[in-house]
């Protein structure tokens, strides 16, 4: 047909340009009209995807529920524990799922425990929401999510003793809620890429918000120095970006991943997970890894006694001399501090988690004698010359990244 159609459209052109005369005095013979091809079906778009795969979900049964118990690392340290569970309920057309979820991390104000339980519809709709979190030593904050008869969300909270307060606002009846529901719908998208656009309850801001669900395909997992084949899916909540890692061959939750945030929540037993051991400053140094989380730690916490100790205050006072310091090797510690600005301070165990991890973001080298250590976040842009004194690690150098 295509060559055919070349032919006659040739032909057409040589009776316009040449005219009938060239062409034997009579007109050229109108050749046959091509049918034009089908146009190929629109593609459906990112949310008729989405709406397609959760309309196809089966009916909740054991056959599909899990439970996915996790680490929560933060730069390779482990710092809590989650578990992610999906249950059914009821048979028949009243079958629904028990989204249930556990967190429990060292956070700014020490340890911070979140409790979820949701009831999701057979499409993961959400029909109610519960959240009970717990931060250090503040009093718990309740929140219950339910829909009114007029479709609006019902947002309940309470802190405390203190009274309930609620208020109804908009919201998508067709919102998915937990990382739970969100982990079996996961499992039952197409293997190729695709987007998916759908509405998502955001714990944080409780409300919904309509997110792009992008199912990218065969990725790797780099996690405590160890590399993994996953599938890989990934979208953005309430500003943050989340990466979902999936077994290649069963679908299996294998890690949720922040990236921004260097946090990564890793199926349990999947890496050797190091909780971070305790900084003990009255102890000598062992390494130029340990004495520069000494340092970091003096330095969150403003303890000019924790920070004297992981110097050595001659060495450190010489580099001073030539900003201006004066003083003697006592005061070294105070004038470092009052040389190196930091937003407040945090609670000694995320100080202790904040110190580590500077060190390991960061990079340390061989300078001559010496070990240079550059710190990563929180104290980014942090360079200490580090030094063993008979045995006993010191920081001798204090400066900032070039």
């Amino acid at each position: 047909m295509t060559r055919f159609a070349g032919v006659a459209l040739t032909w057409g052109l040589l009776s316009v340009v040449l005219g009938a005369s060239a062409c034997g005095g009579e007109e050229a013979p109108a050749g046959p009209v091509p049918t034009p091809a089908p146009a190929a079906p629109a593609a459906p778009s990112a949310r008729v995807r989405a709406e397609a795969v959760r309309a196809a979900l089966p009916a909740p049964s054991t056959a599909d529920a899990f439970t996915f118990e996790a680490d929560v690392l933060q730069s390779d340290l482990l710092f809590g524990h989650a578990r992610y569970a999906l249950a059914p309920e009821g048979t028949g057309d009243a079958a629904r799922w028990i989204a249930s979820e556990h967190n429990e991390v060292t956070g700014e104000a020490g340890v911070s425990i979140q409790d979820t339980r949701a009831v999701l519809a057979r499409d993961l709709r959400f029909d109610r929401y519960e959240r009970t979190e717990t931060r250090g030593v503040a009093a718990s904050r309740k929140t219950d999510v339910t829909w009114t008869q007029g479709g609006r969300l019902q947002v309940t909270t309470r802190s405390g003793t203190d009274e309930a307060a609620s208020d109804a606002r908009d919201g998508d009846r067709a919102a998915l809620a937990t990382f739970a529901g969100l982990l079996l719908l996961l499992r039952r998208l197409p293997a190729e890429p695709a987007t998916y656009e759908l509405p998502i309850f955001a714990a944080t801001t409780a409300a919904t918000a309509l997110v792009t669900l992008e199912n990218v395909g065969p990725a790797r997992l780099d996690v405590a120095g160890r590399s993994f084949d996953t599938s890989l899916a990934r979208t953005t909540v309430s500003g943050v970006k989340f990466e979902f890692h999936r077994g290649r061959l069963d679908g299996r939750p294998m890690a949720i991943v922040m990236p921004e945030r260097e946090v990564t929540i890793v199926e349990h037993g999947l890496v050797d997970a190091v909780a971070p051991s305790p900084i003990d400053p009255a102890t000598p140094a062992t390494s130029s890894a340990e004495v520069a989380a000494r340092f970091v730690l003096g330095f969150l916490l403003r303890d000019a006694a924790v920070v004297a100790g992981a110097i050595d205050a001659p060495s450190v006072r010489k580099g001073l001399a030539a900003q201006g310091y004066a003083g003697d090797d006592a005061g070294v510690a105070a004038r470092l501090l009052d040389g190196l600005s930091a937003d407040g301070v945090p609670a000694r165990k995320q100080a202790e988690l904040s110190a580590r991890a500077a060190v390991v973001r960061g990079s340390s080298a061989p300078v001559g004698s010496d070990v240079e250590v550059r710190l990563g976040r929180p104290v980014q842009g942090l360079v200490l010359s580090t030094r063993s004194i008979g045995a006993v690690w010191y920081v001798v150098g204090v400066g900032a990244a070039r």
